[in-house]
């Protein structure tokens, strides 16, 4: 089955997954796929990538520095 007409947004097909890093449980977003000519994929993302907010990044380096 092929998507045809416009869309909004990254171009990627996701699925919502629990991640663990460092002791700490995360949402994080795994791409599923990536549309044919989408800003996702001229930004090089590929399927299986994770996405998640940068908050994720601030909170591990807080916890370290808090040394949690």
């Amino acid at each position: 089955e092929e998507n045809v007409g416009q869309y909004n947004g990254l171009g990627v097909s996701v699925v919502r997954e629990p991640v663990h890093v460092d002791g700490y449980d995360y949402e994080a977003f795994r791409v599923i796929s990536v549309f044919k000519d989408s800003p996702a994929a001229s930004g090089g993302i590929k399927d299986g990538d994770y996405i998640y907010a940068e908050t994720f990044r601030e909170h591990k380096e807080n916890c370290r520095k808090a040394g949690l």
